[in-house]
């Protein structure tokens, strides 16, 4: 790692650790413009001291361009973003498609004819075929976290972290899952399917070498024409394939295997997935974070309405909600995806 990689990768960690921490002064302030003084008041070493004493915050929210003022290179809410998405699968998984959502995406079905002409000859005329294309409504994953006013007030040592990550590894944990599943199904706007959805897998051969090598003819097959091939596996399959000796970092992505890129994760289950990125369009809007401790809330993973409803109030017993979502939406073309299941 470079002298300036470590540098910016030390100050990114700041400012996410910083950030947290503004979000727990929110819940403190008695006001707005209380925040600042808060957070200066508790760490008044701290390297964004300046940063956040400077600018005003809105209550609850982690959008507001203003809030922080220009951090160089990257913002305190950046800081957050850029964390969470490098930490997410759509954001280690290189050459995917970026598309914005709501917009009918295109899909070339056949290249034209090209073809050496003669001096003086009439130049044959080609042509392309389209199919009506694909368009990503804005979809959205989310989550709350509720704690005690004592956890959000972040006096223990250790508890910044822990709140960060349950932040982050729940909201990339669901959408790493959802996004490889072959169980999840499209349900009309509410969420996608997952890119593995509806396809028959490949039956495990018992090797895992042989599994990769079975997946990826299977994309060429499709795709012929794919540059860019990566699969994904989880960390104990890539374990496993790195005992065969391919080329590859078990635990980490950026190796390869069999000429195509690693990507080990857990979301992948039991399968090994091969995909051609460049055919899987994602729209992704990125985070937002929202805190309170005055709204009224059901205490359940799965809410109900009506008077069968038990709403408690985070003021009267004393809590904080801290709401995550993520705006996403994908779809793989036809033949970008082929699978192997049950790999042991």
């Amino acid at each position: 790692m470079q002298l300036s990689d470590l540098t910016h990768d030390l100050r990114t960690k700041a400012a996410v650790t910083d950030y947290v921490r503004w979000l727990s002064c929110l819940t403190d302030a008695t006001s707005p413009a209380r925040v600042a003084e808060v957070f200066t008041t508790r760490w008044p070493y701290s390297l964004h001291r300046d940063v956040v004493t400077k600018a005003a915050v809105l209550p609850g929210t982690a959008t507001d361009a203003t809030w922080g003022g220009p951090l160089a290179p990257i913002t305190l809410a950046d800081a957050f973003l850029a964390l969470a998405r490098s930490a997410s699968l759509i954001g280690r998984i290189p050459g995917l498609r970026k598309v914005p959502f709501n917009v009918r995406t295109p899909v070339q079905t056949s290249a034209g004819s090209f073809y050496w002409t003669a001096e003086g000859q009439p130049k044959p005329i080609t042509k392309l075929a389209f199919s009506v294309g694909i368009t990503l409504p804005m979809l959205k994953g989310e989550g709350i976290v509720v704690v005690d006013h004592e956890l959000a007030k972040l006096v223990t040592p250790g508890t910044e972290s822990a709140l960060r990550d349950a932040l982050i590894d729940g909201l990339t944990s669901f959408t790493d899952h959802q996004l490889l599943d072959p169980a999840v199904a499209a349900v009309g706007g509410k969420n996608p399917a997952s890119i593995t959805n509806g396809l028959t897998p490949i039956a495990a051969s018992g090797n895992v070498d042989t599994d990769v090598a079975a997946a990826l003819a299977a994309l060429f097959t499709a795709r012929p024409g794919a540059t860019g091939a990566v699969v994904l596996c989880s960390p104990a399959i890539a374990s496993k394939l790195a005992g065969t000796g391919n080329n590859l970092d078990a635990r980490v992505a950026g190796g390869t295997v069999h000429g195509a890129v690693l990507v080990p994760t857990d979301a992948a289950l039991s399968n090994i997935i091969a995909i051609d990125p460049a055919a899987v369009l994602v729209a992704d809007a990125g985070v937002r974070l929202d805190i309170s401790n005055h709204a009224d809330v059901q205490l359940d993973d799965a809410p109900t309405t009506g008077a069968a409803a038990v709403i408690t109030s985070l003021w009267q017993t004393n809590m904080t909600g801290f709401k995550v979502e993520r705006f996403l939406n994908y779809q793989a073309v036809a033949g970008a995806v082929a699978y192997v299941g049950n790999v042991t």
